[in-house]
């Protein structure tokens, strides 16, 4: 990344940036100690949730990068110590203690929501302030073990509401959802599935399948004669997704698709889809060039890791989840967990630079799932095999 000669100039270009233009001031000189704070990150760069935790992990080097270049935090450069967990629930455990044992007093947790959710009773044992910035999990931030855990993007919970809402407005009572076998996925399609159930969306069918899965054929004939006029897709994404919508779109080529937001994020897997498979595929997506922070903050990625470079969600989630430790920090003026996760707990009306352009998020002592509204959320619909404009047919209210 590139060292930036006006740090006022990106505090202008990022409202959340923390430079000594008047936000939190990463540049604060209340302390004389000018060792390296110690920010850990578990990631996933092996397992299932690799497509997207790797871009998260690069929005995390990123904010760190700039945190450096404008005098680090409290004027104390940032150091980050990263390992893989292969999102892994009962390798992630061992790999958070690591973290800790290096000196990571603040953790990012970008691996998948079942790892993080594994990993709740070692950060609430050790005492150390975890985000976990693109976890979607209800999971993640309640009881127990939720002390010191906080999440950023608008949960499980609220995508129910949103792809509820999304289903009656297009005259869809009849939907089947597709899933892997993966924790991660387990805990999101619980609460997805019930959601529906209660808004009187009638779920005709629900597919399980192995992650590794390398056929779904069977499955989707099964959705197809199930009378169903839309197929759900709630799964880690990858090429087991690429293979539901190859076949939806042969055997179902009418048949209303929607999927949560993994895919929408996974620009590497696109190419696998056949001609026009992806095509009316909508999502939930948390970037939109409506914000003007996500626009300032897409032209600083790309400036920062090359044109061709793909911004995402997660990357602006991590962004911010960083941005978000180094505020909590600065307000605490130390690096002590207990005195960083107070800060953290008073953080209100943060404007991040994901969402729609009214996307706030707020922490309390008994709040820490950051967003406020569903404001944080956008449909988007898939163009030749891409993401592409908002949904016309409804979009999350924003109050």
């Amino acid at each position: 990344m590139k060292r930036y000669r006006s740090a006022c100039l990106v505090g202008l270009l990022l409202i959340a940036t923390l430079t000594a233009c008047g936000s939190s001031g990463s540049s604060a000189k209340s302390s004389t100690d000018k060792s390296p704070i110690v920010l850990g990150m578990v990631e996933d760069t092996s397992g299932p949730s690799a497509p997207y935790s790797t871009i998260s992990a690069q929005g995390v080097k990123d904010a760190v990068k700039e945190l450096n270049a404008n005098g680090g935090i409290l004027g104390r450069p940032v150091q980050l110590v990263s390992a893989d967990d292969g999102s892994s629930p009962t390798q992630s455990p061992t790999v958070v203690r690591q973290l800790v044992q290096e000196g990571a007093k603040e953790l990012l947790l970008t691996s998948g929501s079942g790892a993080v959710i594994a990993d709740k009773t070692v950060v609430q044992q050790s005492q150390v302030v975890a985000i976990a910035p693109t976890s979607i999990a209800t999971q993640v931030v309640a009881p127990p073990d939720n002390t010191y855990v906080y999440t950023l993007a608008n949960p499980t919970s609220d995508l129910g509401l949103v792809y509820s809402a999304a289903f009656k407005h297009d005259g869809i009572s009849k939907v089947a959802v597709f899933t892997d076998n993966s924790s991660t996925t387990a805990a999101n399609a619980k609460v997805l599935e019930a959601a529906f159930t209660a808004s009187n969306i009638n779920v005709v069918d629900v597919e399980r399948v192995a992650s590794n899965a390398n056929d779904v054929s069977a499955e989707v004939s099964r959705m197809k004669n199930s009378g169903a006029q839309a197929v759900m897709a709630i799964d880690e994404g990858g090429q087991l997704e690429i293979l539901l919508w190859n076949a939806v779109s042969s055997v179902m080529p009418t048949t209303k698709k929607f999927s949560i937001p993994t895919i929408g994020d996974e620009p590497t897997v696109w190419s696998l889809a056949s001609s026009g498979a992806l095509n009316g595929l909508t999502y939930a997506s948390s970037v939109t060039d409506t914000n003007p922070r996500t626009v300032a903050l897409k032209a600083l990625f790309k400036k920062d890791n090359g044109p061709s470079s793909q911004f995402s969600l997660y990357a602006a989630q991590a962004y911010g989840g960083v941005q978000l430790l180094a505020k909590a920090i600065t307000q605490a003026k130390t690096t002590s967990p207990a005195a960083v996760n107070l800060a953290m707990e008073k953080i209100t009306k943060y404007q991040p630079a994901f969402g729609q352009a009214k996307a706030t998020l707020s922490f309390s002592p008994t709040k820490h799932a950051g967003a406020d509204a569903l404001c944080g959320l956008s449909l988007v619909e898939f163009q030749n095999n891409k993401p592409g404009p908002l949904w016309s047919t409804y979009q999350p209210v924003c109050h």
